[in-house]
Order: structure tokens, then sequence, then C-alpha cells
């Protein structure tokens, strides 16, 4: 994978853009990861298989449903209720 500083970034732009075509482009800023570039093929497969994931959740979470396997939601509630006030006791220890 190739990777620009910030400043080449800025200075190759036109370089940053082909080499993106080819693989994402790591960019570093103050010699630490900040953001990677990818080409618009790699982004939209990137964002399908986000979807495919949500899809899936939530396509188990209906068949959780049908099935009766949930919990009140004024069950969920109270338990965190009762874990917010504990770690507030926790902290003023």
């Amino acid at each position: 994978m190739k990777t620009y500083t910030a400043t080449e970034a800025k200075n190759k732009f036109g370089q940053l853009l082909d080499d993106a075509q080819r693989g994402p482009v790591r960019i570093e800023k103050h010699g630490r990861g900040s953001s990677y570039i990818v080409s618009e093929a790699d982004y939209e497969v990137i964002q399908a298989q986000k979807e495919r994931a949500l899809k899936d959740i939530l396509d188990e979470s209906q068949r959780d449903i049908d099935a009766g396997r949930t919990i009140p939601a004024e069950i969920v509630h109270e338990e965190i209720r009762q874990k917010l006030l504990q770690m507030k006791a926790d902290a003023a220890d």
C-alpha cells in the first residue's frame, strides 16, 4: 500500500489520485495514520458490504422478534439506570 505524508498528498495530489485507482492510499499526519484514499469502485464495494452486514443484522433481529426472543424495554431501561447509578457511585469513591 502506498503511503503519503499530508504534505506529499497536497503537493502530489494528481499522483495520489492515480495511485488510489490501483489500491488504497494511506495518508499520514505527524507520523500517524490519518486517512485513506480509495477509488470510487472500492468505495462502492465497501459501502455495499456495510449495507449487506446491516441488512443481515436487521434480518436476524426480526427473526429474534418473531421467535419471541426479546426483553421488554422497561427492563433494559432499568438495567441501564442501575449501571449508571453504580458508575456514578464508583466515581464518587
